[in-house]
């Protein structure tokens, strides 16, 4: 029998895929296992993988050629604390994500990883390391920043984030 959050979870890739056809042109993929290939237990894999089959299996999107920079992962999930963003701790969801980021192998200096974020009858988010997007007027746009483990993360609405800045970040995903 199909698992329920999984549909859910590959539909909003598929979704994902779509909203970045759409502001960057190509062809942008759902990974056939999403991260689970180099993510969590399997993070050994990203070791011994070659660069392209990295850039295949480290992240839940497959961008097109033209974009290899881009590291995409997608979580669609029924709620969000978000009156956790202002704890200490922070957001313990948010918080295994952005490990995730890290654990799945991807080159933090060359790319450029977004982890887009779903959550039912609230909308879509894309939390971005700041480091990445200092040269960006993203004060601008409404955001939070978010802290964790001596790194900042900026949250946006996601089509307005992708929308305001889409030529900006096609040099960052090339």
């Amino acid at each position: 029998m199909p698992n329920k959050n999984k549909n859910k979870g590959k539909g909003y890739e598929r979704e994902v895929c779509k909203i970045m056809e759409g502001y960057f042109g190509g062809s942008w993929q759902r990974t056939f296992t999403s991260g689970a290939f180099t993510g969590g237990i399997n993070a050994w894999r990203a070791k011994i993988l070659s660069e392209s089959q990295l850039l295949n299996n480290s992240n839940d999107i497959v961008p097109p050629d033209e974009y290899p920079h881009a590291a995409i992962e997608c979580k669609f999930y029924k709620e969000f604390c978000f009156h956790h963003l202002y704890r200490p701790e922070g957001v313990n969801d948010l918080n295994d994500w952005i490990d995730q980021v890290y654990e799945s192998g991807i080159d933090m200096e060359k790319d450029f990883p977004i982890i887009c974020m779903k959550f039912n009858r609230v909308g879509s988010y894309a939390v971005c390391w700041k480091s990445k997007i200092e040269d960006l007027d993203y004060k601008k746009l409404q955001h939070t920043v978010y802290h964790y483990k001596d790194n900042e993360y900026v949250i946006f609405e996601l089509n307005t984030f992708l929308s305001t800045f889409t030529n900006e970040l096609k040099g960052k995903f090339a």
